[in-house]
């Protein structure tokens, strides 16, 4: 029921961004406590908002001071949404959020790293002067209203995973390649849309989601996003997508990761897979062991769950840049092509965060810089011989 002058913000209290961006129809705009607001997208938000963020607190339960504000430009004021908007917003937050994840740095000493618990969605409604908060909880038959609180006397604490006091970095050019895709509103978004649901699930690092719930929700979102159904089809997909990119066949990985289980009935031709090729095949079949309650000991297997789950999430930004790149909306930066170059590199290698040898880097960090100068000298032989063409 509506009340009057009531007024809906919609804001990501554990996120925090240096420069307002844009997703789609949405703008999400940085806040903070003490700092006038008056002439921007948020304007007569400062004062609500600040009284609302007097609940949410850090690990020492010290209010919280910066914020994400959603907002949408046809709404007057744009922080002012209505009940139907929640679905847009929420999809342009999982969005953002891939953005954020494709800049993550893995097995580094000194790391960029997000999760999707950083970009948890709030709704608050609120008249004016602000003093009573209700809060809602989901039910299966409904909802829970819990009412008569006030504002700063009930606590909502950060995430100890979502705890991070610096500003997230994004990925520009996907931004831009995301919003190009969402203009045209083709069969890259159809799929990429339910796909990041099953991400956001995957990855929000809590200790409430097991292993086996975040390979299920992680191999989803590669089902969706490739629209492929059986280990075989998205084996085929992702290896036809990385192709240009493969550089250690699965008969040269199996030195290093003997447990790999090559079908003996197409022996020959996996041998000569990439190795990316068979490890989605193989974090499929994984998919499955939990699915149907099988036991891991009762195959090998050339990854362990955990290294899966950091491949996955390595690979599915990636995968997504690719699609996006064979539609004509993407240009792959030299970190992209970099990182793709070190997939195989990285299946074929142990001990990821362990350190390389004699380097003072790790595994994964040594396998970066090889594809990096594989990358580098590919480009000089690339130059060169345009300029031999041009001497011609």
């Amino acid at each position: 029921m509506e009340v009057a002058g009531q007024k809906l913000v919609a804001f990501q209290p554990w996120l925090r961004l240096e420069q307002p961006v844009s997703v789609g129809s949405v703008q999400f705009v940085p806040f903070q406590t003490g700092r006038s607001c008056e002439d921007g997208v948020i304007q007569g938000l400062a004062a609500p908002l600040e009284k609302i963020l007097s609940s949410y607190v850090d690990l020492a339960n010290r209010p919280v001071e910066r914020c994400t504000v959603a907002t949408i430009s046809r709404r007057q004021p744009a922080w002012n949404l209505f009940d139907e908007d929640f679905e847009e917003v929420h999809e342009a937050a999982s969005l953002l959020y891939l953005c954020a994840m494709a800049t993550n740095e893995y097995f580094q000493q000194v790391r960029r790293y997000v999760n999707s618990t950083m970009f948890d969605l709030y709704l608050q409604r609120f008249t004016e002067p602000v003093r009573y908060v209700t809060i809602t909880a989901r039910r299966r038959d409904g909802e829970l209203r819990i009412a008569g609180r006030k504002h700063g006397n009930i606590r909502f604490t950060v995430p100890p995973q979502a705890d991070s006091r610096d500003a997230v970095p994004l990925d520009t050019g996907l931004v831009e390649a995301l919003n190009k895709a969402l203009t045209g509103n083709g069969q890259v978004m159809r799929r990429l849309k339910p796909a990041l649901a099953f991400l956001s699930l995957a990855t929000t690092d809590s200790d409430a989601t097991r292993t086996p719930a975040e390979v299920i929700l992680m191999a989803a979102a590669f089902e969706q996003l490739l629209n492929a159904h059986k280990a075989r089809d998205l084996s085929q997909k992702l290896g036809d997508l990385f192709q240009s990119f493969g550089s250690v066949t699965v008969g040269n990985v199996l030195t290093a990761r003997p447990g790999i289980a090559v079908d003996r009935r197409y022996a020959t031709a996996q041998g000569t897979w990439f190795a990316h090729r068979k490890w989605i095949e193989e974090f499929y079949q994984l998919r499955n062991a939990y699915v149907h309650g099988e036991s891991l000991s009762a195959r090998t297997w050339g990854w362990t769950p955990f290294e899966h789950l950091v491949m996955a999430a390595f690979v599915f930004p990636l995968t997504v840049k690719l699609i996006l790149l064979q539609q004509g909306c993407y240009i792959l930066s030299r970190t992209g092509r970099v990182h793709c170059g070190a997939l195989d590199l990285l299946l074929g290698s142990t001990q990821w965060g362990g350190e390389s040898a004699g380097s003072g880097a790790t595994v994964w960090e040594e396998k970066l810089r090889e594809s990096r100068s594989k990358i580098r000298v590919a480009d000089a032989l690339s130059v060169l011989g345009e300029r031999g063409s041009g001497q011609q």
